[in-house]
């Protein structure tokens, strides 16, 4: 303010100490007054600049971390899952066991816990999944004689390794290779069991730094059967009941799921 002031009382005392003079030397003087102030008025602070740049990038938010994943994420994923028609066949002492089973498919629930983030990690996935199911039904003889749906429940565990590739800032890719393993409850029999490989393959979409979208796609091949224990059988025509044997439906056949959900972080 104060080299402000002194400029203007130079000029003026130019132009006011020259009345006889020409114009243009009163313009050459005020021209030197100026000259004068500038060579000697102090440069502005070198970090004036920089502040004012931090102080306008602070306004517009700080940035989003460039690789988001953590190592260590869980999630929630729901969809659907099924199974082929399997069959077995196996002899035993010159005899012919042949087994069959038949496909099911049904609703899918998973709580997807991965150590690991970005690169080479482990899931553990334990998962829900209920569907419906054909089981053979018997006469009073214990002879099949038609086949009814029934509701099954599978409790399981996926687990194996996983790699996730990070293809672009908020987008990464996987695939792994486990084993899915599951115990299932029916109305049409008393227990039975999944083992079953599994290979997913995955699409993590981070919306935020601590929130992502997640679509995944498993295919796998394996093992199911189920056992009846011995019991007692209606023939429904006839109202005769028989003691029937236990016994197990059997048979190897691919699987499927498909599903989305988020992940933390």
């Amino acid at each position: 303010m104060f080299g402000k002031l002194t400029l203007a009382a130079a000029v003026f005392g130019a132009l006011a100490g020259s009345p006889t003079g020409s114009a243009g030397a009163q313009a050459s003087q005020a021209l030197a007054a100026s000259s004068a102030y500038a060579l000697s008025a102090p440069p502005p602070p070198a970090g004036d600049g920089l502040a004012a740049a931090s102080a306008s990038q602070d306004d517009t938010g700080g940035e989003r971390d460039p690789t988001p994943m953590s190592s260590l994420g869980i999630g929630f994923k729901l969809g659907v899952a099924g199974m082929g028609t399997g069959t077995l066949q196996f002899q035993s002492k010159g005899k012919s066991y042949p087994g069959r089973i038949e496909s099911r498919r049904g609703v899918y629930l998973a709580v997807p816990l991965q150590v690991g983030g970005q690169g080479l990690g482990w899931m553990f996935e334990p998962y829900y999944s209920r569907a419906s199911v054909g089981t053979l039904t018997l006469d009073a003889s214990g002879r099949p004689n038609g086949s009814v749906d029934s509701n099954t429940s599978a409790y399981g565990l996926y687990t194996g390794p996983t790699v996730n590739v990070h293809v672009v800032r908020s987008l990464y890719v996987g695939i792994g290779a486990g084993v899915k393993t599951a115990y299932v409850s029916s109305s049409g029999f008393n227990y039975g069991f999944d083992v079953y490989g599994r290979v997913p393959v995955s699409a993590t979409y981070y919306l935020t730094d601590q929130v992502a979208l997640v679509a995944e796609l498993g295919l796998g091949y394996g093992l199911s059967a189920y056992f009846s224990d011995k019991r007692t059988v209606v023939d429904p025509v006839t109202k005769r009941s028989a003691k029937v044997d236990s016994n197990a439906l059997y048979g190897k056949s691919f699987t499927w799921d498909c599903t989305i959900g988020v992940r933390l972080p």
